[in-house]
């Protein structure tokens, strides 16, 4: 009895351990993603700002150009 009650902790603890795993590469891929985004959008903002920037140039130096 003792011995099939200490396996079945084993296989319980194992099981446990294994979500454990699980989860926490879930919240790893989340923390990643998060990353990804954070930096999409800092990429966006400054791509952003360099279209405004180059498009107002165009439109003051534009007539210099043609």
């Amino acid at each position: 009895m003792l011995m099939q009650v200490n396996m079945l902790l084993m296989i319980m603890l194992f099981g446990l351990e294994r979500t454990t795993k699980i989860f926490g590469l879930f919240n790893m891929e989340l923390h990643l993603l998060q990353m990804k985004w954070s930096i999409e959008m800092e990429l966006h903002t400054h791509l952003g700002k360099a279209q405004d920037y180059l498009f107002q140039s165009l439109q003051t130096n534009g007539t210099q150009l043609i």
